[in-house]
């Protein structure tokens, strides 16, 4: 039986060697059956996401 697990993903010690950052965006692979969200939000610098479903998840964070 799998376990639901959440995961807090961290973006705020990002940094860009031209200035500051104006905004953060999180993007995920889930694997099928997954509906997973960032909360609060994927533009949050250091959101949450809950994995609830076996299997790979890429998470990938652009950030400007």
């Amino acid at each position: 039986m799998y376990k639901r697990q959440q995961l807090h993903l961290g973006g705020s010690q990002s940094y860009s060697p031209n200035g500051s950052i104006s905004a953060y965006e999180w993007e995920v692979t889930q694997p099928n059956g997954s509906v997973s969200l960032f909360l609060p939000s994927a533009s949050q610098p250091d959101p949450t996401f809950d994995a609830n479903v076996a299997g790979y998840y890429t998470f990938r964070l652009r950030v400007t």
